[in-house]
């Protein structure tokens, strides 16, 4: 068991469409952007960038 005053975990969601390929990536919460496989090669693996969320 963590101890009592431990950081809460560091939460990161990703939410992949199989459909377009595009991954929609949330931290803590809020959006932080996409990874929509346009991105160049380097750095790897790619950082997400702002997208406007997909509705």
């Amino acid at each position: 068991m963590p101890p009592a005053d431990a950081p809460p975990p560091d939460e990161w969601n990703l939410f992949p469409d199989p459909t377009t390929g595009r991954v929609d990536v949330y931290h803590e919460g809020d959006y932080v952007g996409a990874i929509t496989g346009d991105e160049p090669a380097d750095p790897d693996p790619p950082i997400p960038h702002p997208v406007a969320p997909a509705n």
